[in-house]
């Protein structure tokens, strides 16, 4: 320190706290991201999927035995019918 420059450990460490200082910012603009992608558009959801729903109920249809097998393998267990006031519902659990 003797010619005026500051000791190379203390710039060293200035160096790895920046570079960790932008790793922070890094993440912190990725959780915000994150934050944005988690609004969902239900509306938008429902109109883009409702096609793809439609083919998927009519292949379904016309086909039982493949139905079984999809059904199958999207749901764990029984589907169990229980009544409700003035509804009914589906209780099962998903794959």
């Amino acid at each position: 320190m003797t010619d005026g420059q500051p000791p190379r450990a203390i710039l060293e460490q200035i160096t790895v706290l920046e570079a960790e200082r932008e790793r922070l910012g890094g993440e912190i603009t990725a959780v915000e991201a994150r934050g944005r992608l988690g609004q969902l558009d239900v509306e938008r959801a429902i109109r883009d999927l409702e096609p793809a729903l439609a083919a998927w109920k009519e292949i379904l249809r016309g086909n039982p035995v493949r139905a079984r097998k999809i059904l199958r393998k999207l749901v764990v267990g029984p589907v169990v019918m229980e009544p409700m006031t003035k509804v009914h519902g589906y209780a099962g659990v998903e794959s």
